[in-house]
Formats: structure tokens, sequence, C-alpha cells
């Protein structure tokens, strides 16, 4: 099979970026046309709203889901970086849980889960999640009838 990468989505990031440039701009029309003796210092307050869309482009940028050589691994953080591995043919069960919101930008969250005791491993706000969890059930398939 051919190796598979799956990144969080950044649908929501771009949503909130469009959503904050609307406040921003009018902060910027106020700050240079309506009171332009306002310090310019307020301006900053323009960049705290970005802080909610960085949020989930950073969780795009720090979480990898790969499916390679019989393996699925979750890559997460940009620092420190946690791998957690689990064998093709160990799998148990994958889920997709979707809540509305979700549902209404095309996303949700991909859950599988081993046998183990310590659980397994969540993968939040990817996009069409029921065509990775089809992807990932046949290769499971496919592992688990290589060895038998």
């Amino acid at each position: 099979m051919a190796e598979l990468r799956i990144r969080p989505s950044v649908r929501q990031a771009h949503a909130l970026l469009f959503l904050c440039a609307l406040p921003i701009g009018a902060l910027l029309r106020y700050v240079f046309f309506t009171a332009p003796e306002t310090p310019r210092a307020v301006l900053l307050l323009g960049l705290v709203l970005l802080v909610f869309p960085l949020r989930y482009y950073l969780r795009s940028w720090s979480s990898l889901l790969t499916i390679e050589n019989g393996a699925v691994r979750l890559r997460e953080g940009l620092l420190s970086q946690n791998v957690t591995t689990i064998d093709l043919d160990r799998l148990e069960k994958i889920s997709v849980r979707r809540t509305f919101w979700q549902r209404l930008w095309g996303i949700g969250d991909l859950v599988i889960e081993t046998a183990a005791e310590s659980g397994g491993i969540t993968l939040e706000g990817i996009d069409d999640p029921q065509s990775v969890a089809d992807r990932l059930l046949a290769a499971s398939r496919a592992a688990k009838g290589k060895a038998s």
C-alpha cells in the first residue's frame, strides 16, 4: 500500500482568519481615519484576534498521521515531539466522531483503538474522516491477511 499522510484541516483557521479581518479592518479604519490622534499601540489589539486562527494552524503543522511499512504513526509536537506507533494488524476499532459544527465544515475526529490497555490514538479535525477510516480499515485487513 502506498504511504498515506494525514494532517488536521485548516478550514477552520481560514474561516477564522477571514472573520478576524472584519474587526481588524474596522480597527484600522478607526485608528487611521476616524480618530488619528489614537495611539498606534491600539493596533496591537487587532493582533490579539489572530491568536484564534493561529491555534488551528499550529495544530495542523504539529500533527501528522502516517501509514507506512505496516504501521500507523501519529507524530505530535513542534519543538518536542511525541510519536505513537501501532501495527496495522493490531488495530481493533476505528471510529469517526463528528460534532454538529464539524459536520458543517466537513471535518471530524479519527479515533484508532487497539486491544492494549493504553488505548489508541486520536487525530482531531481532519478532512473527510470517513474515507480515511475506510482506507485504514482496508490496510488493516490487508496486513492481517498477510500475517495469517
